[in-house]
């Protein structure tokens, strides 16, 4: 069983948007086509408030980032990614960044994601004091 935050997150309407979340002990995805790769699953996912959920499938989700405002597009590979539907919301995991080696800083209502070798994968703005 997973846990995540599903604290008062503002529901994005689009598939990109990404929440880095400290709570979340996985990544969560809640749009099909962003898989590259999924197997089915019937994981359980536990929120805030003890909600569970059960994760459809898991696998591989391509996410486009930016490694600077107007930089071109690169393409990261998350991989065990769950498959749930009823997310409002997709999650990124910060405790899987840092089982990965990566690092999670934030400075100045900017965030940035390193992978394990230092490179810049992901940065992110402060919406509502939560990473975007």
């Amino acid at each position: 069983m997973a846990n995540i935050s599903s604290s008062s997150l503002p529901k994005q309407s689009s598939c990109d948007a990404w929440y880095a979340d400290s709570c979340a002990s996985v990544n969560i995805c809640n749009d099909s086509h962003a898989f590259v790769e999924m197997k089915p699953t019937k994981e359980t996912v536990t929120g805030l408030g003890h909600n569970v959920i059960t994760a459809d499938g898991i696998g591989i989700v391509e996410v486009e980032s930016y490694r600077s405002e107007g930089s071109e597009p690169m393409i990261v590979w998350l991989e065990n990614v769950l498959y749930v539907p009823s997310a409002d919301n997709n999650l990124l995991s910060i405790g899987r960044v840092d089982v990965k080696g990566g690092t999670f800083t934030v400075k100045g209502g900017r965030a940035e994601i390193t992978d394990q070798r230092g490179q810049l994968t992901f940065t992110g703005k402060s919406a509502n004091h939560m990473y975007l």
